[in-house]
């Protein structure tokens, strides 16, 4: 649905976040500790 963060999410997990940007929270990928050189050998996304 409209609103609900999907994007947010998205450009969280990609690292394409203002520099600005602050979040808190841990972030994880299957259950281990995130590593984004990881994410990106599994996936990706283009915006539409």
């Amino acid at each position: 649905p409209s609103g609900s963060g999907k994007s947010t999410l998205l450009n969280t997990l990609a690292c394409r976040l203002d520099v600005n940007t602050t979040f808190t929270g841990e972030m994880r990928l299957n259950g281990a500790p995130y590593d984004n050189a990881e994410l990106k050998r599994i996936a990706g996304y283009v915006m539409q």
